[in-house]
């Protein structure tokens, strides 16, 4: 059936990946995290090429993105953390969640760049932004796909398409 991981704490032991495993209906601590959890900072976990998971954390204060991959054992047990690479573009924004602003959805691509849809508030603060950026070693390419009025989810109708290979036409070479 397969497992659901996402970024736990324990009391004073600190944040870690939580997993719960729909076969056997049980809730398992899988790993820490390769870095120091700063709660204003953004963090995303994703699925990586199998079984492993991705994670993409960006700090609040230097902008810094950093994405990690796991190595896991064949029963789920992560054997390590690995940084996949770093970007640090002082003239990005950061990717920040943001009340009545979806989620953002992250995967790692064929050529090994991380791509990231998600919502940003636009100018005028009634209407939100759905962008795409693909980053890769040295650069981050921004494509806007919708501007909209706030409510609607795109990323998360994003993450059901592209888990499901129905899309097709994109101008963006996914």
């Amino acid at each position: 059936m397969g497992n659901m991981y996402w970024i736990a704490k324990w009391n004073q032991a600190g944040y870690f990946i939580q997993s719960f495993n729909f076969s056997t209906e049980t809730f398992e601590p899988l790993a820490s995290l390769p870095f120091a959890y700063g709660a204003y900072d953004v963090h995303n976990l994703a699925a990586f090429r199998g079984n492993n998971l991705s994670l993409l954390v960006q700090n609040k204060e230097t902008e810094k993105m950093d994405v990690w991959v796991t190595n896991m054992a064949k029963k789920g047990v992560i054997i390590s953390w690995t940084k996949f690479f770093s970007v640090t573009r002082p003239e990005r924004k950061v990717f920040r969640a943001c009340e009545a602003i979806a989620t953002k959805v992250h995967f790692i691509d064929k050529k090994n760049r991380v791509v990231v849809c998600c919502e940003e508030v636009a100018v005028d603060e009634r209407c939100v932004s759905v962008n795409i950026y693909l980053i890769g070693e040295g650069e981050i390419e921004k494509q806007e796909i919708e501007l909209h009025k706030r409510g609607f989810s795109w990323p998360f109708c994003l993450r059901l398409c592209i888990s499901s290979k129905s899309c097709s036409g994109s101008n963006i070479g996914l």
